[in-house]
């Protein structure tokens, strides 16, 4: 049996389907890059795509579902090469986390209380505040340390602020407790 061969319009309905098959692929390959599966973008299938693209630009399609066809894939690659480019200048401009770091739990650290003092052994009243949350938050996460005294609790912030005033020039610091990974937390820093 002879085969008859292809006319032009047949030729044309296959490549326009492979040229949408590779650029579903293209979008798959692009979007393992973007989410980190993929070390490098898909370069070899986006320059397939492109030259394929090129071609049918400046072929003329007799037929008009050929040329809708066309358009549409087209216009299908234009938007998909813009929002790319956006995601590639994005990346350039902040560094992307590895996939390793995506995966693991993000930290998140809940402040508790926030209190600004200058001199901790003066202002008993705004530190009683918050050593009796701190003592509060260190019994809800069941940390198992030694109870601290409200007396040693205000030399410690005594020792910080004296060194942060030493260091930054500062009239005043800023206390923060904060829980992060179930552990209570009381940070120091210059008041702004």
């Amino acid at each position: 049996m002879i085969e008859r061969p292809r006319t032009a319009e047949e030729i044309i309905e296959d490549e326009l389907e492979e040229l949408e098959l590779k650029l579903r692929q293209l979008k798959v390959r692009y979007d393992q890059f973007f989410h980190g599966s993929e070390r490098l973008p898909p370069w070899s299938l986006r320059g397939q795509v492109d030259r394929m693209v090129q071609k049918y630009l400046h072929v003329t399609m007799r037929g008009f579902a050929h040329r809708y066809r066309f358009n549409n894939l087209l216009y299908r690659y234009q938007s998909y090469t813009e929002l790319w480019a956006r995601k590639m200048r994005t990346q350039e401009e902040g560094e992307r986390p590895s996939l390793a770091a995506r995966r693991q739990p993000q930290v998140s650290e809940k402040l508790v209380a926030r209190a600004r003092v200058a001199d901790p052994r003066s202002d008993p009243d705004r530190l009683r505040e918050i050593y009796d949350k701190f003592v509060e938050s260190r019994e809800k996460t069941g940390a198992k340390k030694k109870p601290v005294s409200f007396d040693k609790f205000v030399r410690g912030i005594a020792g910080q602020a004296a060194q942060l005033r030493k260091s930054s020039g500062c009239a005043e610091i800023e206390l923060r407790l904060v829980v992060k990974n179930d552990e209570v937390q009381l940070k120091a820093r210059p008041g702004k």
